[in-house]
C-alpha cells in the first residue's frame, strides 16, 4: 500500500488475512480465483474455509455441493468435518478407527458424538481416551470432560481436567462447575478470574472480528 505494490502471491495473502481477521479482503482474492478457475481444488477448498471461518454456512455447503459437480475430492470425511455435518462424519471415523486404530480417526469419532451431544456412546470410548498417550489426550480431553459431566462421572471428570490444556476457554467453564459441585467455591472463583484473564491475553482473538468482540 506504500508506493510501488509488494509483489506477494494471493496464496501467501489468503492464509495471512484468514489469520488475522481480515477474512473479507481474502474473499475479494478468493473470489477472482475461484472465478479465474471454477475447477481448481484448491480455490475451492480455501472458499469452504474462509465461508466456515466467517459462520457462512449456506455458502460453504454451496461452494461444497457444486464441487461435487466437478470432483470426489470433495467428499472426504475431512470436508465432512470442516462443514460439521457430523452425521455423515461420525460413521466413517467410526469406520476408520475400527479398521486402523489411528489416533486421528479416535479424535474425529469423539468430536463427532461430542458435537452431537451423544455422551453415553461417546463414554463408550472412555478406556480408550484413558490409554492414549498423554499429548493425545490433551487434544480431545474436552471431549470427554463434557460427556463426564453431563454423566455424572465426576471422579472421572477429575482424572480428564488433569490431562486437559490449561488455556481452553470450555475446559475452564467445566473445571468452575466441577468446584461448584464439590463445594469449592473459591476455587470457582479463581478458575473464573483465570478464564478472564485467558481471554484478555488474546487481543487478536478478541477483536479480530473487525474490532467486534469475539464470541468467546
Amino acid at each position: 500500500k506504500i508506493e510501488k505494490p509488494i509483489e506477494l502471491t494471493a496464496d501467501d495473502i489468503i492464509p495471512a488475512c484468514m489469520r488475522y481477521g481480515r477474512e473479507s479482503y481474502a474473499l475479494h482474492l478468493l473470489q477472482k480465483a475461484f472465478e479465474g478457475n471454477e475447477t481448481s481444488e484448491d480455490a475451492t477448498s480455501n472458499l469452504i474455509d474462509i465461508f466456515v471461518q466467517l459462520d457462512d454456512w449456506p455458502d460453504a455447503t454451496g461452494i461444497w455441493k457444486r464441487s461435487l459437480m466437478t470432483s470426489s475430492t470433495f467428499n472426504n470425511v475431512e470436508i465432512l468435518a470442516k462443514l460439521h455435518m457430523w452425521d455423515q462424519v461420525e460413521p466413517l471415523y467410526r469406520k476408520i478407527y475400527a479398521q486402523t486404530k489411528s489416533v486421528d480417526s479416535f479424535i474425529g469419532l469423539s468430536r463427532s458424538l461430542a458435537s452431537m451431544c451423544c455422551w453415553e456412546d461417546l463414554y463408550k470410548l472412555y478406556t480408550d481416551f484413558t490409554q492414549l498417550p498423554k499429548q493425545y489426550k490433551n487434544r480431545c480431553a474436552q471431549f470427554y470432560a463434557e460427556a463426564a459431566m453431563h454423566l455424572g462421572k465426576w471422579d472421572d471428570l477429575d482424572h480428564t481436567l488433569k490431562v486437559a490444556p490449561d488455556d481452553n476457554e470450555r475446559i475452564a467453564v467445566i473445571s468452575g462447575i466441577n468446584a461448584i459441585h464439590k463445594g469449592e467455591y473459591e476455587k470457582a472463583t479463581e478458575i473464573v478470574t483465570k478464564c478472564f484473564s485467558l481471554l484478555a491475553s488474546r487481543p487478536i482473538t478478541l477483536f479480530g472480528d473487525n474490532q467486534q468482540i469475539h464470541r468467546n
